[in-house]
């Protein structure tokens, strides 16, 4: 309680003078006496709104992401982290993932991608399901099953078009998957991936079986959700998927 109450007493770092790991000390150190008091939840919400935007979208710091976020799964990456919120685990699931997949850690990120289709199919979040079958999808690529890859794109596609259709029968206030959604979702920097289009992508974007607007169409790099806290939605935060997916996760 001492720890979360001095936390919660600091300001986070300015976002302009954020140019290193090191310019966020502070918070990060607060992150770790979490962590080790086994207050894994306030970690947890502490990393998502003071640490993922500048770890992950201002200074790309892959490595320290994966090193922060791994102790939140002590029972290892084929088992959920011990959060409560599903929210948080959906979120961190991915966003350990797509780190672990940026610094060349494949079949962990593959793992976790695995993980992450299994937990918001129990959840039934169709949205969440659509960003974890595109991520999915890369991993099949990078693994070199081109086919495979092609039709969970298209899958995924389907889903979001489905979603969005199904969403015209019940009221305004329901989540949306489209890309104006409130939530919007951080984009993808650079990574080791090519930023042009891939063999897959190409194909995708010829067949017959997908649509024009189809998820592989989308930059080649990795998906994640929503900041589930107070995170800025808009300017550079603009989803880069598919248009048709974009909703907030649920709680």
């Amino acid at each position: 309680m001492a720890i979360r109450d001095h936390f919660e007493r600091l300001p986070p770092e300015p976002e302009a003078q954020i140019h290193s790991v090191a310019d966020l000390g502070r918070t990060i150190e607060i992150y770790s006496a979490l962590v080790g008091a086994g207050d894994l939840d306030a970690a947890s919400t502490l990393y998502l709104d003071r640490l993922a935007h500048p770890l992950y979208d201002r200074i790309s710091a892959f490595p320290t992401i994966v090193e922060l976020l791994t102790p939140l799964f002590p029972d290892g990456l084929h088992r959920l982290p011990r959060l409560s919120s599903y929210r948080h685990k959906s979120a961190l699931i991915t966003d350990l993932a797509n780190a672990l997949a940026l610094v060349g850690r494949d079949p962990e990120a593959t793992v976790l991608r695995e993980l992450s289709i299994r937990l918001d199919l129990t959840r039934r979040h169709p949205c969440n399901v659509v960003i974890s079958l595109l991520n999915w999808a890369l991993s099949l690529e990078d693994d070199g099953r081109t086919h495979a890859a092609l039709r969970t794109f298209d899958l995924a596609h389907r889903l979001a078009v489905a979603a969005d259709r199904k969403r015209s029968d019940v009221p305004a206030t329901a989540p949306s998957c489209r890309s104006n959604s409130a939530g919007g979702t951080r984009p993808r920097p650079t990574s080791r991936r090519s930023t042009t289009t891939s063999s897959t992508t190409a194909t995708a974007s010829n067949s017959p079986a997908t649509a024009s607007n189809s998820p592989s169409t989308a930059a080649r790099t990795p998906n994640r959700r929503s900041p589930p806290h107070g995170v800025p939605s808009s300017g550079p935060r603009a989803r880069s998927t598919p248009p048709s997916c974009t909703s907030s996760p649920v709680a």
